[in-house]
């Protein structure tokens, strides 16, 4: 799975919030899908998140 570079505390929070002022949240999701395919890793604060945006793996996952 890919993802951004480890930044301890704080994550991608700042480039979320940076995204969020100029234009939309979605943009840093897109650009993330573009660079890394429908299932990436990325940091929110001191949390990691993994999203998937294939649906036929999040219902197996689900399942």
């Amino acid at each position: 799975v890919g993802c951004e570079p480890f930044v301890p505390l704080l994550g991608q929070l700042p480039e979320i919030r940076r995204c969020r002022k100029t234009s939309s949240p979605m943009d840093f999701h897109q650009d993330r899908i573009q660079k890394h395919s429908n299932t990436y890793g990325f940091g929110f604060g001191p949390v990691t998140r993994l999203m998937i945006n294939e649906l036929a793996l999040l219902a197996d996952i689900l399942d």
